[in-house]
């Protein structure tokens, strides 16, 4: 009676690994694949049905006294491993858990950046807005005195950084902004043709009819932004591609350019920081704040079919 209680919660188990976001996997005491999530599926690039009762070395795994390991060094920089056992008709099994020390340090990250973020703004805001108050009733007390007119110019220029710099530490404050987010099903070629009817660019669309659960007032100012800054780094009259397809139980929207790709990918979401000799280092992040509310993720990276970079939206199916 025991035995068939601790079965029944095994399968309970494997029934909940299938819903969780993870890539898991359960392995039989021969050490073969015996059951696994489709996050897992993801993480191999196959359905997971298809590889049952392959091996754990050729995923992948090997147990080194008595502790799982990955194979792939490059996979140990990024994923974590975790194990355990349990036992399931009188049969022992090995549980897997791999877990996107990438995603983990993000968020670490975030949280850190939008504390750092809410002291400056604060402490910033506290500063400027006296000087330029001041700077502005002397500016006023001297306009009826034609001998101080000179000092006019000075007092404007404190006030003009003045207004600069609130108005750029409410722009970084948004980084961290709570967006009132609608989630809607609409499809995505009338929202291309929107977007693209709003530059004097060549941009080509490829979509079929598809429809995305998002919130369409933010992921048009995403779209909008990103195409901007493709035509900023294509080539001159070089189209940008507009694509979006079903991968699995994703929806995905592209953003192509044709120019000379990311040369350092690592700083791309840093705040501030910036390879356009006018630009402030935000927009990134503020895009990517918009996409991840909406319970989405956004990407960048170099394209593998041309040169040139891929911005990629991924929405979940529901």
């Amino acid at each position: 009676m025991i035995n068939k209680q601790y079965d029944q919660q095994a399968v309970l188990v494997l029934r909940l690994i299938e819903q969780l976001a993870t890539p898991i996997v359960v392995f039989n005491k021969e050490h073969r694949l015996h059951h696994a999530n489709e996050a897992f599926s993801n993480w191999c690039k196959q359905p997971w049905q298809i590889l049952r009762h392959t091996s754990a070395d050729d995923l992948g795994f090997m147990l080194v006294d008595n502790k799982w390991q990955l194979r792939d060094e490059s996979f140990i920089s990024k994923w974590q491993l975790r194990h355990s056992q349990f036992t399931m008709q009188e049969q022992n099994y090995q549980l897997l858990v791999l877990t996107n020390i990438e995603q983990v340090v993000y968020h670490t990250e975030q949280v850190a950046w939008q504390k750092m973020t809410r002291v400056l703004s604060h402490e910033i805001n506290n500063s400027l807005s006296p000087i330029k108050s001041l700077a502005q009733t002397l500016q006023d007390m001297l306009k009826r005195n034609d001998e101080f007119a000179n000092l006019d110019p000075a007092l404007q220029v404190i006030i003009e950084r003045s207004n600069g710099l609130m108005q750029f530490v409410n722009r970084y404050a948004n980084l961290s902004k709570q967006f009132d987010v609608h989630l809607e099903p609409f499809e995505i070629t009338p929202l291309f043709k929107s977007v693209s009817n709003l530059f004097d660019y060549p941009i080509e669309i490829k979509c079929s009819k598809l429809e995305v659960l998002a919130d369409k007032v933010l992921l048009e100012q995403v779209l909008v932004n990103l195409v901007k800054n493709a035509i900023e780094a294509s080539k001159s009259q070089q189209p940008i591609q507009l694509d979006a397809y079903k991968q699995s139980k994703q929806i995905l929207i592209e953003v192509k350019d044709s120019g000379s790709g990311i040369q350092n990918a690592d700083n791309l979401f840093v705040p501030f920081y910036t390879t356009k000799s006018q630009g402030k280092g935000i927009g990134l992040n503020l895009y990517r704040n918009m996409i991840e509310q909406q319970g989405a993720k956004l990407t960048l990276s170099n394209r593998l079919d041309a040169p040139g970079v891929v911005a990629q939206c991924q929405f979940y199916l529901h």
